[in-house]
């Protein structure tokens, strides 16, 4: 016998109906369960039936959330309707109480009321306005699914459960379990047909579903579509197994469905490409949600016991909603639309050639952003030399980075990863800041240098730029002729416009502007007459052949400039014949081993000690 809980017993005062109207009632059960087409269907009909079927006053079907491991309120029948919103409102767990605990376990029928000796039975009885209760399991091949619960109020409660009622309510939760059974299944196919299994999240035929009955509901508002790719996620397949992969995919979709909230519609296919539909949403609102999101994507990713960092391209088509078009064209528009604009973006994306190739580049990935935001990062300068003299009279700022771990990595191999990943930024800003505090302590010691430093194509798409080099130049009372920027030629040609307005405004500071590895980047003449440009730095390849092919390519170069009123800085200087050649020529200065390996402030101190 269960503590606190009545077992089976004859009662003719609790028993139901004759057998003739109950066999009628269930047949009619099974018909309707027959015509249900949800699981709150089945609910429904198995409650309205229960009353009738044991002779209680009121009835509900609680089902079990395997998932969360807690009750919740499928279907009531016959509660007054103050009750209904408290009953639907309910939530529970088996550990609740030892009664409910026991019964799941049983997998039998147990009547409850005000002498079972419960604290939650009499919770349940005062809360819910009845005197006792009889509870069912639900159950399928040994699978719980849920409860048929009983209540009587007005009428005379049992004190025990007939046998009779307890076989009727044993086969009416046999009944509910098949049709549950039966209809859950159904659902997990529909689901999976319109669902990506793994993240949980809509497929590309349902989302085009969901996109064409948001315009049909709202012609006039409107609407904005995003396509979304994980930017380089092969490197993740190079290193992780298929398990860390799944689990990261699936953080991703958890992180964009939390960020865009319930009203977007959320797709994914292909694995690590993504959809959105933004109901309601213009551009500007658009621009705060892709905002949101790139957040959220820049939060690292634990995988195991290391970090890892993503980060999601996107490309957008908004529809202001004219309300005349077929739904199903504006949906394959927009998608097609923001497909396109993320293809722009993915190939106006800089290519990220580390030379040499590294196994892991997530974790060095993480380590550079690691170094950049902790100072890792530090500057080393090259004398430039005037060629006519041989005195110093400049230096380049040179990042480098002495890994923990690796010791020296090559600049060939984090710059371009600096650049794909932002963290270029942190590394600008920290040589320009080197670079000034340096030159203008090699200035109070009487050595006037022009102190060059690189500055990235993704430093000049940033406003932040002109008002940081202003700032340092006031901070450290360096005179601004004595900074020059050094750009990569394809860096100063990959968006003109941009390149040119703030190359002007740095000019405009009084900084020199320099055309770095000039002759690799294939510039038009127009292109560079519309930069500022004070001088030109004739990349160290030409300089190495300057015996063969070489010698021309150098000799034009100085011409040209000569023409613009341009200085020139051959680079990759290593021999006095190169060096008398470049002299021959009217080369201005040159940089190279000949005269001295990149070194870091006090090497610079007792490099220029040497010339007194």
């Amino acid at each position: 016998m269960m503590h606190g809980v009545s077992e089976l017993s004859i009662d003719a005062e609790a028993a139901p109906a004759g057998e003739r109207d109950v066999a009628g009632l269930l047949l009619d059960v099974a018909r309707r369960l027959g015509d249900s087409v949800s699981v709150h269907g089945v609910s429904t009909v198995i409650a309205d039936a229960a009353p009738e079927v044991v002779g209680s006053d009121r009835s509900v079907v609680v089902l079990w959330d395997e998932a969360g491991e807690q009750f919740f309120m499928s279907a009531t029948s016959r509660w007054p309707g103050e009750l209904v919103d408290n009953l639907n409102a309910w939530v529970g767990t088996p550990d609740d109480s030892p009664d409910l605990k026991r019964i799941m376990q049983s997998g039998r029928p147990a009547l409850l009321h005000e002498g079972s000796r419960s604290a939650w039975v009499d919770s349940l009885l005062n809360d819910f306005n009845i005197t006792a209760f009889a509870v069912t399991p639900i159950m399928v091949n040994g699978r719980f699914m849920g409860l048929i619960a009983v209540h009587w109020a007005g009428s005379r409660a049992p004190r025990t459960l007939s046998t009779s009622c307890a076989d009727r309510l044993t086969g009416l939760a046999s009944m509910a379990g098949i049709a549950l059974n039966g209809q859950l299944l159904l659902e997990d196919n529909e689901w999976s047909v319109g669902h990506d299994e793994l993240t949980g999240l809509l497929n590309r035929n349902a989302f085009r579903r969901h996109a064409i009955e948001v315009l049909q509901d709202e012609p006039t508002a409107p609407v904005t579509v995003l396509a979304c790719v994980i930017d380089r996620f092969d490197r993740v397949a190079t290193v992780f197994a298929q398990d860390a992969i799944d689990s990261i995919l699936r953080e991703v979709s958890d992180r964009l469905r939390a960020t865009v909230g319930d009203r977007a519609i959320i797709a994914c296919y292909s694995g690590d490409e993504f959809l959105f539909m933004l109901p309601n949403t213009a551009q500007n609102a658009g621009d705060g949600v892709i905002s949101r999101i790139k957040t959220q994507m820049a939060l690292p990713f634990a995988v195991g016991n290391r970090d890892i960092h993503l980060d999601l391209l996107i490309g957008r088509a908004v529809s202001e909603g004219d309300g005349a078009a077929d739904p199903l064209i504006v949906a394959q528009t927009l998608v097609t639309e923001a497909e396109a604009d993320l293809r722009v973006r993915k190939n106006a994306r800089p290519p990220v050639h580390i030379n040499p190739p590294v196994d892991d580049e997530l974790q060095l990935d993480a380590d550079l952003r690691w170094a950049a935001n902790n100072g890792e990062i530090v500057a080393a300068y090259q004398p430039q030399i005037d060629l006519a003299s041989g005195r110093t009279v400049g230096v380049e700022a040179l990042a480098r980075w002495n890994h923990p771990k690796h010791g020296a990595i090559s600049p060939a191999q984090f710059i371009p990863l600096a650049e794909a990943n932002g963290t270029i930024v942190q590394i600008g800003r920290a040589m320009l800041a080197h670079a000034c505090r340096d030159a203008a302590a090699w200035l109070r010691s009487g050595h006037r240098l022009v102190t060059s430093v690189n500055v990235s194509a993704v430093q000049l798409e940033l406003d932040y730029c002109v008002p940081y080099v202003r700032a340092l130049l006031e901070e450290f009372s360096l005179p601004p002729e004595l900074l020059t920027i050094e750009i990569t030629e394809s860096g100063a040609v990959r968006d003109l416009s941009d390149a040119q307005d703030q190359l002007r405004a740095l000019r405009n500071l009084g900084v020199g502007i320099s055309i770095d590895d000039f002759g690799t980047g294939f510039s038009s003449l127009t292109q560079l007459n519309m930069l500022p440009v004070t001088e030109l730095k004739i990349d160290m390849s030409f300089v190495q052949g300057i015996d063969g092919g070489g010698h021309h390519i150098v000799a034009g170069v100085v011409g040209f400039a000569r023409g613009l009123e341009l200085e020139v800085v051959a680079e990759g200087v290593e021999t006095d014949r190169q060096l008398e050649v470049l002299r021959e020529l009217g080369c201005d200065r040159g940089q190279g081993y000949l005269w001295s390996r990149p070194t870091d402030f006090q090497g610079v101190c007792v490099f220029l000690g040497d010339e007194l």
